[in-house]
Formats: structure tokens, C-alpha cells, sequence
């Protein structure tokens, strides 16, 4: 189910002997769960910096143009 040289020793070893696939869904939900809220995070910084660029009035915005030549 797994590659085992992602897990610790002691979730390695439960993977291994197949008996009990507890550890193998506990690890899935850590991720059902984390990966959503990290992308919602992600999500909010984003839109966060683009209605600021939006709500940001002209004098105050960087043309991001380079000066050097």
C-alpha cells in the first residue's frame, strides 16, 4: 500500500505484517486533513494578495519594471 521508507520504524514494521492496516489509514486521514487545510490556507494568501493589488490605489503600486541596463 505504502512505500515503508516513508513511514517511522514502528509504523514500518505494522505495515509490514500486514495484519493490521490501522497505521496505513491513520497515516491517509493525517493527510485527508492536512493537505486540505494547507490548500485552503494557500488559497486565502493568494486571493488575500490579489484584492490587495486590486483595492490598492495606482500611486502605491510598483510597476515592476527593471531599471537597470
Amino acid at each position: 500500500m505504502f512505500h515503508f521508507t516513508l513511514a517511522c520504524k514502528t509504523c514500518a514494521e505494522a505495515m509490514a505484517a500486514e495484519n493490521d492496516n490501522a497505521t496505513g489509514y491513520a497515516i491517509l486521514f493525517m493527510l485527508a486533513v492536512i493537505l486540505p487545510t494547507a490548500a485552503a490556507i494557500m488559497v486565502f494568501f493568494i486571493r488575500l494578495a490579489r484584492r490587495s493589488t486590486q483595492t490598492l490605489e495606482p500611486e502605491f503600486q510598483d510597476s515592476y519594471e527593471s531599471t537597470a541596463h
